[in-house]
């Protein structure tokens, strides 16, 4: 019995602090120092105080120092033999359902003594409550794939013992209305297992069901409880009938997509604790309609805010010394570079920006000009994506490149000022800009024949003009002059 106890415990390290579980109350005996090891909060238990009885300081041994925190661990997934793997290696425990319950649901022992959960028989049920225990032991996981296309599930109960929900664990769910919890400080910690793709192969269920129930209570207003450290990587994905957060000074970071793609949402507070805001976290959140970021902020993701169309007021705080605000743009003080602006922005024009960020101004509708000020030496990719209000921009002769997708989607565009200093093109730079007619070019004909640029047919279709700042003799080509700063045609 102490062998297979070992051979058990040798397996569960394997996973690391990952499975937090919730209840050790009803576990066999000796199991408290597996599950507290896998916690990663009482460390080793000091290998029984040296034969327990004689141990050094009496009863419980040292107690571990907190176990070095258990190295951060691995989500388990089931491997091609049937088995439970993490990290790559085989833990050598059948990840085959140990059988259902009264409603169908397929129970999987978990090499720490827990049980994950996929749907069964009742991958054609319109409801499923998932229990908190079986066997007396707690369910903290949701399997790979676990509910993928349940075509009828309009609404999942999902206990606070759940601590992973597995790859793709509601993708195809299309009926999903309704996600229904008790504890929001267990939900904000749910290991949501995504990847680059995690909008399209969703494992949080609120990305199809779109609304969540606290205690039977559909939630608008959240208020993350106070207490909770970390909202977690996708932890609110989806969740389009959210008009609000109040987020409390106990949260330090918000994670990668925390709250991507809540569409309702028009204000959210965050207080002096935070110090990183993950990739995309607020990305789509497209009725918000100011943000305002504390002092506290180290860190800020990609495309945090990208697609946050509706934006009128961004506002960093005094005394940020990663970060700061000026004409409603948010700029990275080192490295000068604008990682979001909006409708209302003015570029400064002082040097503090000299590059703009991926999707900066993505889906800004509502802006009809910008002027990029001559210390923008680089414009990123998808910079201007989809700002359909956009008429006209002028590219400083500071830039050399115009990246690939650039000004994709800028269908009101109609004309674009492109300096010589520009030696390449993106692809698809200026694609979908189908209302592109002029595009005036501060270089000759022969400089212009020496760009690279591919698949920018809404350039090949417009006029082009080459500038000359006298009446030009030359009838081959069209040119243009400057008359009180606007291009106009000679």
């Amino acid at each position: 019995m102490k062998k297979l106890l070992s051979l058990l415990v040798t397996a569960t390290l394997l996973l690391g602090c990952l499975f937090t579980l919730s209840s050790c109350d009803e576990l066999p005996e000796g199991a408290d120092d597996t599950l507290n090891q896998l916690q990663g909060e009482k460390g080793a238990d000091g290998k029984d105080g040296a034969d327990g009885a004689d141990g050094a300081d009496g009863k419980d041994g040292a107690d571990g120092k907190d176990g070095a925190d258990g190295k951060d661990g691995s989500t388990p997934y089931i491997g091609e033999n049937g088995n439970w793997w993490a990290d790559g290696k085989d833990l050598g425990v059948s990840a085959y359902p140990e059988a259902s319950d009264a409603n169908g649901l397929d129970l999987y022992p978990l090499p720490d003594g827990t049980y994950a959960v996929g749907a069964g028989k009742t991958a054609y049920l319109e409801h499923v409550t998932i229990p908190e225990r079986y066997n007396g032991r707690p369910i903290t996981m949701i399997i790979d794939n676990g509910f993928s296309n349940s075509a009828n599930l309009t609404s999942i109960t999902i206990p606070n013992t759940v601590k992973i929900v597995g790859f793709n664990a509601f993708s195809g769910c299309d009926s999903l209305e309704g996600v229904y919890i008790t504890d929001l400080t267990s939900w904000c910690m749910i290991n949501f297992c995504s990847d680059y793709y995690a909008s399209y192969y969703a494992s949080n269920p609120l990305r199809y069901a779109e609304k969540l129930y606290l205690n039977e209570t559909l939630v608008t207003n959240l208020v993350i409880p106070e207490g909770v450290t970390n909202i977690n990587d996708y932890a609110f994905h989806g969740f389009k009938s959210l008009t609000s957060v109040t987020i409390p000074n106990s949260v330090t970071s918000i994670g990668r997509e925390a709250f991507e793609g809540c569409t309702g949402l028009t204000s959210v507070t965050i207080p002096n604790s935070v110090t990183s805001i993950g990739s995309s976290a607020f990305e789509g959140c497209e009725s918000l309609t100011s943000i305002t970021i504390p002092n506290s902020v180290t860190s800020i993701g990609s495309s945090a805010f990208s697609d946050c169309g509706s934006l009128t007021s961004i506002t960093v705080a005094s005394g940020n010394t990663s970060y700061h605000s000026a004409g409603n743009c948010l700029i990275e003080t080192a490295s000068k570079t604008l990682i979001r602006g909006c409708k209302n922005s003015v570029i400064p024009s002082n040097g503090s920006v000299t590059s703009i960020s991926m999707w900066a101004f993505s889906n800004c509708t509502g802006l009809t000009s910008i002027a990029i000020p001559d210390s923008v030496t680089s414009i990123d990719a998808y910079a201007f994506y989809d700002c359909t209000g956009l008429t006209n921009i002028t590219i400083p002769n500071s830039v050399t490149s115009i990246h690939g997708g650039t000004f994709w989607g800028c269908t009101g565009l109609t004309s674009v000022t492109i300096p010589n200093s520009v030696t390449s093109i993106g692809r698809e730079a200026f694609a979908g800009c189908a209302s592109l007619v002029n595009v005036y070019y501060t270089g000759t004909p022969t400089e212009w024949s020496g760009i690279s640029y591919s698949d920018n047919w809404c350039l090949d279709n417009a006029t082009w003009y080459y500038y000359s700042a006298t009446q030009p003799t030359d009838t081959t080509y069209q040119y243009w002059y400057y008359n009180n700063g606007v291009p106009t045609k000679w």
